[in-house]
């Protein structure tokens, strides 16, 4: 199935996105499991996607996810 979805996303931009997005929703409960990390580096692999390049949408999420952290904060 995944192999069938890899097409689909035919831009670098589509390609970053969706790494964007599966890399946040990994780190959703805090913990980015072994098995999530591996599915994501298959697909950035498929995807022409460099171990740097990945290492900056991780790098990126990590900031992200601790903004919104912050901004919890507002208003708790």
């Amino acid at each position: 199935p995944t192999e069938e979805l890899l097409p689909l996303f035919d831009t670098r931009q589509a390609r970053a996105a969706a790494l964007l997005e599966l890399i946040a929703a990994g780190h959703a409960d805090d913990e980015f499991h072994p098995e999530e990390n591996a599915f994501i580096r298959q697909l950035a692999a498929a995807w022409d996607v460099s171990e740097a390049e990945l290492a900056r949408y991780e790098s990126w999420v990590q900031r992200q996810l601790a903004l919104a952290q912050e901004a919890e904060s507002f208003w708790n």
